[in-house]
């Protein structure tokens, strides 16, 4: 299939493998644990001024619910472009590939898309799969223009309540980045607890590795970043 490399994401408590056929590096992730607890219990570990928050988001007419519409998922990725563009970082995600999870993960019962709707607009989504004890947060985005109605925060409490009714020990909120500024602040608002984790990257075609990691740091770089955000953009 011309794959030149396939890269292992760490996750909570997962091995790290030495071998020579696999590259290794050591990150780190967040993780909010909810082994044992209740919803009720989430809501009263939350300072008063979270649930504060929370309430008066709800009084503004936003709503989250889980979708498997397609039409909700080009939302999403809209919002994900965009939250790129604001971040600095590079959006990565093609549109068909936040389709194939949704398709295939989520309409399995393996995961979740959640949307934040106010007055039928789409604001906000969040998109989480599921392994055997982890849940883990893919992706979390809003448009520009929502951003004073703060529909991550309840988008997060939805994922964190439901990481509880399917029994998992806690919600991996996965590796920040280093372009994220101010979003590992963000989860540890909600009880994120740094771990430590490894990747493993195994090259299956060493030049065309280096080729791909080469044009991704191109890429990371302002005006090539915006290249980018416009040919994801324009993907149907």
């Amino acid at each position: 299939r011309g794959v030149c490399q396939v890269q292992l994401v760490g996750y909570p408590g997962g091995p790290q493998w030495e071998t020579d056929d696999l590259e290794s590096q050591q990150d780190g992730t967040q993780v909010a644990m909810v082994e044992g607890m209740t919803p009720d219990d989430l809501w009263k570990s939350y300072r008063r001024s979270r649930r504060q928050d929370i309430r008066k988001i709800r009084e503004r007419g936003v709503e989250v619910s889980q979708s498997l519409d397609p039409q909700d998922v080009d939302a999403v990725h809209q919002c994900y472009l965009e939250t790129m563009e604001r971040t600095g970082g590079v959006a990565r995600y093609k549109r068909r590939l936040l389709h194939a999870i949704v398709r295939h993960v989520c309409a399995s019962d393996r995961g979740r898309m959640y949307v934040a709707r106010r007055a039928g607009e789409v604001l906000a989504g969040m998109l989480i799969v599921d392994s055997a004890e982890w849940s883990h947060g893919l992706l979390l985005a809003a448009r520009t223009h929502a951003r004073d109605a703060q529909p991550n925060k309840l988008l997060l409490h939805t994922a964190l309540e439901d990481t509880i009714h399917h029994q998992r020990r806690g919600l991996d909120y996965m590796p920040s980045g280093q372009s994220a500024s101010g979003v590992a602040s963000f989860k540890n608002l909600w009880g994120a607890e740094t771990q430590p984790i490894w990747h493993h990257t195994l090259v299956t075609q060493p030049v065309r590795s280096w080729l791909w990691r080469r044009a991704y740091a191109t890429a990371s770089r302002p005006p090539f970043r915006a290249l980018l955000s416009m040919i994801r953009k324009r993907e149907t």
